[in-house]
């Protein structure tokens, strides 16, 4: 993608708003963020985040009021935190002391803002801010399509009945409609009159089945046509 314009909010430090790009620049006093990136595609919204900020807008909740206004305004809206906080056993540092925040926690937030839909970046030095700027903006956010590594496939509603049964595994429920052709025909095998030897499924399996559905041992299970007649395989 291409930046065409950029806007840097006027409450941010002078090292910020006198930054200069290869794109028209300007500051305003923006409703969130604290800079707006213009591309062919949309307004790209960046909250920067010192480490100390970061701890402190995540106590007092404003990270995730600024996360929710970026999001209502674009569909594109980082964090960038402009340094690497130090941790040491498991609690991070910040300007030069430690803090009460432990590393897990702080994560735990930055993972809520991304379920929120905003993105974040750590930078190595804060001096590395505006490449940030322009690798944000530049980003490709064309559709991303990658290839299945296993190609999914919906169960019918006959595998469905017969996999809920007891040693009925998905194989087996498959197996069990091709032989028979309908889950009905499947549990008559199952827990009535059998016709022919389908794989996997020996007299334990078929117990089993008989059970779950609460046949006791004087019963079984039939396929009857309208009248009354009895069919006695799945052919009918």
């Amino acid at each position: 993608m291409t930046l065409n314009a950029v806007i840097l909010d006027t409450r941010e430090p002078e090292s910020i708003t006198k930054l200069t790009f290869d794109v028209p620049t300007s500051t305003q006093a923006l409703p969130c963020g604290d800079a707006w990136l213009s591309t062919d595609t949309g307004i790209v919204i960046v909250e920067r985040k010192t480490a100390s900020d970061l701890l402190g807008s995540i106590m007092d909740g404003r990270l995730f009021d600024q996360a929710s206004r970026m999001t209502k305004a674009s569909p594109w809206s980082y964090v960038v935190i402009t340094e690497i906080p130090i941790v040491r056993s498991g609690y991070v540092w910040t300007s030069g002391r430690i803090t009460k925040w432990r590393w897990a926690s702080m994560m735990g937030a930055l993972l809520t803002v991304q379920e929120m839909g905003v993105g974040v970046m750590f930078l190595y030095a804060p001096t590395q801010y505006k490449a940030a700027l322009v690798r944000l903006a530049n980003r490709n956010r064309d559709e991303v399509r990658p290839p299945p590594k296993r190609k999914g496939v919906m169960q019918s509603p006959g595998e469905l009945i017969l996999s809920s049964l007891p040693g009925i595994s998905e194989v087996r429920a498959r197996a069990l409609l091709d032989h028979c052709g309908s889950a009905a025909w499947a549990l008559m095998y199952l827990c009535g009159d059998r016709g022919g030897e389908v794989p996997g499924i020996g007299p334990a399996t078929r117990e089993g089945a008989r059970r779950a559905l609460g046949l006791e041992d004087e019963l079984m299970l039939s396929v009857i046509m309208k009248g009354g007649e009895r069919c006695l395989n799945h052919q009918g």
